[in-house]
């Protein structure tokens, strides 16, 4: 009798065992289901954001270039190369400004949603319709993060702190296009600190932060295609010599202009054409200027070149334009000067430039304590030599040209 007990007890158990699976089977079949369709809704999700990010670039390049009746259309394109077609199904948003987030009501941005039903596979038996998934993407123009381009491109030392000369970047890059094993140079007690440092070539010394990253592809000349004015005819014909307070204007200053010490010059808005001469500031003179530009070039054989030099103990501050043709350019050097004369700013606490300041086929020297953290500029130059503490910031948007901008996707 035990045994047939025990025989009927097996039988029970084994029928619950049925039954019980019979029973979870569709609880197995649902949860993997769930994992089938949630990992293709992943991968789809995924790619989708692809081309939201691609489609919110190309529309923010046209944003950047003022093409602003062809962003959608090369938001549209965007969004094809990488599988996504305005047809059907697949929904595709261009919104310039955005309507949401952080750039909400800001025109330098664009907003992309791209949105299409996921199709279900295991679980459509649970559920009447597919979801829908959705992927959003902000691209607008930001500055470019370097604050300095030394162009030489063969130069030992094309940029060479030197001394116990301390130079800072702050929130910003740093890029040297020679490609000589000695391109970027930093020795003695000197220190170099950016946010990175990028060489073609090599380097000379440790004393850089972070470690310098060489063989760096090297960086084009933002302003190489930028075509400067015709000059005009000379407002002054001979070097304009100050020594007292006063107040100069726009016009073609033919043999440059001097300030003495002691001498106090407001300059107004616009551009100051130095033809020959130079500008020099001698120490205990001030300048001061809201919306500036000084292009410094010549004109053989009356005008011949000379060098910018702001000497130490000069009380500077001086602002780019915001608009315009020469918008965030403060100093300009005619890109036809064949020049070995250095270009000199002998800081001091009392110096402050906004802007671009462009020197491309003349070296540049910094010395003394320029800046205490005042200047915010985008330097561009054939060779650097800083012996001082400088300190350097990147422009604001304001003051860079659009050409200047850089498209990139935020959200």
């Amino acid at each position: 009798m035990k045994k047939q007990k025990q025989k009927i007890d097996s039988r029970s158990q084994k029928g619950a065992a049925v039954v019980m699976f019979a029973l979870m089977l569709p609880v197995f079949i649902a949860g993997l289901g769930l994992a089938i369709d949630a990992g293709a809704m992943y991968e789809q999700n995924r790619r989708m954001q692809t081309a939201a990010d691609a489609a919110a670039l190309a529309a923010a390049q046209e944003v950047r270039a003022l093409n602003v009746g062809s962003y959608e259309d090369a938001a549209l394109y965007g969004a094809e190369a990488n599988g996504y077609l305005r047809a059907g199904a697949t929904g595709i948003e261009v919104r310039n400004p955005p309507t949401t987030g952080a750039f909400k009501g800001d025109a330098e941005y664009v907003e992309v949603v791209v949105s299409q039903p996921q199709p279900l596979f295991f679980m459509s038996m649970f559920k009447d319709s597919a979801d829908t998934i959705r992927a959003r993407a902000v691209a607008g123009t930001s500055p470019n993060d370097t604050c300095l381009l030394v162009k030489n491109a063969t130069a030992a030392k094309a940029f060479d702190a030197t001394g116990d000369a301390t130079v800072r970047f702050e929130g910003c890059s740093m890029q040297v296009n020679s490609s000589h094993s000695s391109a970027a140079s930093a020795t003695g007690n000197s220190t170099v600190e950016a946010a990175s440092v990028n060489v073609v070539g090599g380097t000379n010394g440790d004393h850089f932060n972070p470690d310098p990253y060489t063989g760096a592809e090297a960086m084009d000349d933002p302003l190489a295609s930028f075509t400067m004015p015709a000059l005009g005819a000379c407002t002054f014909t001979s070097k304009r010599i100050i020594m007292t307070s006063m107040t100069l204007n726009p016009g073609t200053y033919c043999g440059g202009i001097e300030l003495r010490s002691q001498a106090k010059v407001k300059f107004n808005p616009g551009t100051y054409y130095l033809v020959g001469g130079g500008l020099n500031a001698n120490a205990g003179a001030a300048m001061t200027g809201i919306g500036v530009t000084f292009v410094n070039t010549e004109k053989k054989p009356s005008y011949s070149y000379d060098r910018i030099w702001i000497n130490g103990g000069a009380a500077i501050d001086l602002s780019a334009p915001t608009n315009g043709l020469w918008q965030g350019i403060l100093f300009y050097q005619d890109p036809k000067i064949n020049s070995t004369k250095q270009n000199v700013f002998s800081g001091g606490a009392g110096m402050k430039l906004t802007g671009i300041v462009y020197f491309p086929t003349t070296s540049t020297k910094f010395s003394g304590n320029f800046g205490s953290n005042a200047n915010q500029i985008l330097m561009i130059a054939d060779k650097v030599e800083f012996s001082g503490n400088t300190s350097l910031k990147s422009l604001p948007k304001d003051f860079l040209p659009r050409s200047l901008l850089a498209a990139r996707v935020v959200e």
